[in-house]
Order: C-alpha cells, then structure tokens, then sequence
C-alpha cells in the first residue's frame, strides 16, 4: 500500500480517490491495523533496542540449553544475572559465562572487549583498570579459590567469529569445552593480559595471586570461547535445542517452538528481584518440575486418546494385579465390587488430566514436581500404587464411602474420607518417621504452597512402606504455626494464629488388616472388625507435639 495515502488519509481532507476512500475506509473500520502497516513500513533511525532484544533472546536460548544439561545431570543449578550471565555449577564446580553478542557474523579480536582495558589517570600517571570481558569472567575465582576445593570454569559465549587482530590471535582458546589444558607461555590473550594494572577502589597496583590465589596463566587455562549460532540466525539451534527437550520426554512426544517461547516466559516468571536486578536461579528439583510442565503442555498437542491411554493402561494392569491377588478370598465378589468402584474414580480421575506420574510423585515424595517417578522402575512402580490401593481400598470398607483424590491439593497425596483429609505418604527402608515429619513440614514451609493446603490441611497423614518403625506408635505433631499480620480481619479469625497439628500414623498395622481379609465370610464382619482396628489405631499417640 502506497505509503504517503496512508499518511495523508490520517490527517487533512482531500479530494476523494477511489484509493483514498479505500484507505479511509479501513481508517475507519480497523485504524488500529492501519498504524501497524505505517510503523512497519518506515525505516527505523536506530536499531539498537532490537538488537537489545535479540541479545536477551539469545541468551535464554544458550540458557535453555545448560537447563537440558541440568536434565541430564551435569549440573546441579543454572542461574541468569546472578553475578554473571549465566552460572552453572555441580559439586565444588562452578562455570561462569558471558554471552555476546553482535548484529555482525565476525569482529576482529580488537574490535571486540575480550582484552581491552579501560585506562585511569591518577597524580600525572597512566594506568590500565582490569575491566576487560576476561578479566570480569576471571575475577570471580577470588570467591571460589582453588586452595579451598573449588574448580573454577570461563566462558566467553558469542554469536559471532572472533578473528585474529593483527598481532593477537585467540584461536588457541575456542577449545570446544577443553577447560583444563594449559597455555603456552607465549600465548597471545596471556601476552596482553599480563601487562600491569591498577586497583582503583584500593589504590595499589592491581596482584591476581593475591586477590584469585592464582596465576592468570593458571585461570586462563580454564578459559574457553565458544561460538553458538550467528544473532540474526538462530533457526538451526531453536531446532536443536527443541529435539534435546523433547528427548527429555516421553516417546513420541515433541517440543514445539511454541513451547519454547512459552518455556522463555516461564524462565522470566521465576526472575526475581535482588536490589535493582532481576535474577533467576534454579535446581534440580525446579527444572525437574520445568520438565514435567513442558512435557504436560506439549503432551496436549497429542490426541486425547493418546494422552490418556498410558495412564489408564498403568490403572488397569494394578488393579488387575490386584484382584489376581484376592482371588481366593471368601469374599471376592464383593471385594470386587469395591475394587472396581474405587477403580472407576482413579479412571475418572485420570480422564480428567490426572497423570501416574503425578500419583507417584506426590505419594513418594510429597510434591508434584519430583524426580521419583523417573527414578523407580516400572516394576517398583506396580509395587508402590499396589500398596496404596491396598490401604484404599481398606480404608474405603472402614469408611463405606468413596476415598477420592481431592481437588483442593498438589503437593502431598491428599484423600477425602468423608469430611475428613487424610494424607498418604510412602517411605523407603531405612527412614524413620521423623524423616516423615521433616518432609511434611518442609513442604507446609514451601512459600509457594496454595493456601488450600493451609486452610483445609490433611488432619492424618498415613505412612507406609518397609521403613524403620512402620508397624510402632503414631505420633502427634504441630508441624506448621504462622501469625500472619492481617489486620483487615477479626481477631477472632484462624488466620491470625494459624496453627497445623497433624497425626502421623505408620500403616504397617494397617496393611497387616490386608491379610486379614482371608479371615472372614462375611461383609459385616469384615468392616466391623476394620472399623474397630482404625479407632484403636488412631487413639495411640505418644503424646509429643
């Protein structure tokens, strides 16, 4: 569209043409549109922010790729502006990156701030300040020295070739992640940067073994640059990094650019405010639970039937086990009838978006986002939901009433028995109840716990697995109290002296009742007995808040 009618129809009257009165339709009918077709087309006079924001989405590309190294167990955490760019570290590890990056595909090493130093003026004489790209990467050795266990690691990540300078060449440091081998004592970065310096905050000439415990030459030596995909071209590595992501997942499932961007806005989220600075900093266990969102979002790509069938497989085959298992009771027709009941809710439940993963994560380990559905096996899996089946299904005869997931938590497995919130809660052998405790009430400690949790908390937490002391006493705990300042509500209010006591009961006895089972002829006395044996046990307490 021509240009200048464009601007001439937003502005004076003029003698109508047939394509002005086009234009001032469209003026009339979608103005919006029509200012974006004008800002469009003029030529910007600076580009400098859009090279800016080009730069902040290079670097949480090269960002995404070190938490897919998080994945595979590289590194412990990934942080963004937390004193550098990009930090990653494991163990006594710890690798601090600059990202670079230029609208040109290739600068000269002159050209760009990898050696160059600032100069500074005090009393008629001339110094160099250590302010150079290197040096702020090497500097933060002084944090971590070597003397004290550290390894400390430097990158220089660019979109663009650094090429020789006349006189300096730095080839000798793209080294393709080569973080431990030596330099030459001529090397050319080694040459430039060893000239002296000057401490301006201290006043005195600036020492790197005195300030980092090492030679720059030894720092240097764990100096490596690399290039990644040119600025304006990042094409081929959105496409690796989106089939390293959906590698990470479960077969057949894939990552779309889509979820990349959403991934990025989810990092952006997690920022938060230290002084003046937005930083992101994020573990194992986070970027577990970064996983497991991107693998639920692109999983909604997939077909309902596809989405559904994994889990409701995994349902069918347990309860199948179980069943297989009570076949020779007296009682089996009617125990079959409550198994298939409580086997139509987790169906249900599982129609509904309810995964086994997120069954299994919150059953062992009290969270949603976990890494304990990936780390059993398929078979220690059957095993751990035929253990809360079994308890369920009990607990469904004592209660003759439906034991449902409820809605209202996700974090620790809570049921809903009637008016009542009990939460289960598997440990492995070798851990004691207190472990329990702990766990529970890291969990309430959790800031960004939903407040649901808070106001409608799980009154008994029933434990189970072969851990220490799963057959011994059950133990009365306050495992969270909060005086919030609310002054807009009553005094009266339970928000303002908040206190959660919960009853924590080891279920070895109760699975003991499993076995009981085969005792009885009929229905009555079955949930009779079990009913007795569920108030006996929950009257035992030692008394210890």
């Amino acid at each position: 569209m021509n240009k200048a009618l464009i601007i001439q129809a937003l502005s004076e009257p003029v003698e109508a043409t047939a394509e002005i009165n086009s234009v001032v339709t469209r003026v009339k009918t979608d103005r919006t549109a029509l200012l974006k077709d004008i800002l469009l087309a003029v030529e910007p006079e600076e580009i400098g922010g859009r090279t800016a924001l080009a730069g902040f989405f290079y670097q949480f590309l090269v960002t995404i790729e070190y938490i897919i190294e998080v994945m595979e167990g590289k590194w412990d955490f990934v942080s963004v502006e937390l004193h550098e760019d990009i930090i990653v570290g494991k163990d006594n590890v710890i690798r601090f990156s600059q990202v670079k990056t230029s609208m040109e595909p290739d600068l000269k090493v002159s050209e760009t701030g990898i050696y160059s130093r600032s100069s500074y003026e005090k009393d008629g004489n001339s110094y160099r300040l250590p302010d150079s790209w290197v040096d702020k990467l090497l500097l933060k050795a002084r944090y971590f020295p070597q003397n004290q266990g550290f390894t400390t690691q430097f990158e220089l990540i660019t979109s663009f070739v650094v090429t020789p300078s006349r006189d300096v060449n730095v080839s000798a440091h793209c080294k393709n992640y080569n973080f431990n081998s030596g330099i030459p004592t001529d090397d050319h970065l080694l040459g430039r940067l060893s000239s002296q310096m000057y401490d301006k905050k201290n006043q005195r000439y600036f020492d790197y073994p005195a300030i980092c415990g090492e030679e720059i030459s030894s720092l240097l030596s764990r100096f490596n640059i690399c290039k990644k995909m040119d600025l304006l071209n990042s094409y081929d590595f959105v496409s690796l990094l989106l089939y390293r992501l959906s590698e990470k997942l479960e077969p057949g499932i894939r990552v779309s650019v889509e979820d990349l961007q959403w991934l990025i806005g989810l990092l952006m989220e997690k920022c938060q405010a230290i002084g003046d600075n937005l930083v992101l900093y994020i573990d194992k266990t986070e970027v577990e639970g970064i996983r497991q969102q991107l693998h639920d979002r692109a999983m909604s790509t997939v077909g309902e039937s596809v989405r559904r069938y994994d889990n409701a497989a995994v349902v069918n085959h347990v309860f199948d086990q179980l069943l297989h298992e009570i076949r020779s009771v007296e009682l089996y027709d009617d125990l079959e009838r409550e198994v298939h009941a409580y086997k139509a809710h987790l169906v249900e439940w599982v129609s509904t978006g309810g995964t086994i993963r997120n069954l299994i994560n919150r059953y062992l380990d009290g969270r949603e986002y976990s890494n304990k559905y990936r780390e059993i096996t398929e078979h220690d899996q059957t095993t751990k939901l035929l253990e809360l089946f079994n308890s369920a299904l009990l607990l469904i005869l004592i209660n003759e009433e439906m034991l449902r997931i409820s809605s209202k938590h996700q974090s620790l497995l809570v049921k809903e028995m009637g008016v009542q919130f009990l939460s289960f809660l598997s440990l492995n052998r070798g851990e004691t109840l207190d472990i329990a405790v702990d766990k529970v009430r890291s969990i309430f400690a959790d800031p960004e716990l939903s407040v649901d949790i808070l106001l409608h908390p799980p009154s008994t937490v029933l434990l189970q697995g072969r851990f220490a002391g799963n057959n011994g006493p059950s133990k009365t705990v306050a495992i969270y109290e909060e005086q919030p300042e609310l002054t807009e509500l009553p005094e009266d209010d339970s928000l303002v002296n908040l206190k959660i006591i919960l009853d924590f009961l080891p279920g070895g006895k109760l699975l003991e009742q499993y076995d009981q089972i085969y005792a009885f002829s009929t229905m009555e006395e079955l949930k009779i007995h079990l009913k007795e044996f569920w108030g006996q046990l929950q009257e035992v307490r030692d008394g210890s808040i």
